[in-house]
């Protein structure tokens, strides 16, 4: 995507610099305008992307803090219903189950709205496969199947897998 930005306004950038300099050469040598004026809007765009790596970067921090606390809080009791364990808190298997496809399919989401760089959804993407082969969490999502609208495309993402 940063080769598409960069692309997107240097292009138009050099063409309006190139003009300038080539109008330089027909106007009055103390009459620099055009060129003051791509290097303004060299300046204003550069600047506007910096913002928007700035602001996307910060968006990413935030939903990834977010989702590895809530991984953090569902993966001991994950853990016991994939294991057949007794589960310690008050919810119930098919609840923690829940969460944990509600908090897939949100990460789903993000990935896919550009928010989640590709590394870190693979590497999501692997831990969810070694959740998703295991009976009890399998079971689940594949009963979930029919209502696979309400997972952001999730479950067409692991389908294959189920």
């Amino acid at each position: 995507m940063n080769k598409f930005i960069w692309a997107t306004i240097l292009a138009p950038l050099l063409i309006a610099i190139i003009y300038g300099a080539i109008s330089l050469t027909s106007i009055p040598t103390n009459n620099y305008t055009i060129l003051i004026a791509s290097a303004g809007v060299t300046a204003t765009l550069y600047l506007g992307l910096v913002k928007y790596w700035i602001d996307s970067d910060g968006m990413f921090k935030s939903l990834f803090i977010e989702f590895n606390l809530r991984f953090d809080k569902l993966n001991e009791e994950l853990n016991n219903v994939a294991e057949g364990k007794p589960l310690t808190g008050e919810k119930t298997s098919e609840q923690i189950i829940q969460d944990y496809l509600n908090l897939c399919a949100e990460e789903y989401y993000w990935f896919k709205k550009g928010r989640i760089p590709k590394a870190v959804w693979i590497s999501w993407s692997a831990g969810i496969n070694d959740y998703i082969v295991l009976p009890p969490i399998r079971t689940f999502f594949k009963n979930q199947l029919p209502y696979k609208d309400s997972y952001y495309g999730f479950l067409n993402f692991v389908e294959d897998k189920l």
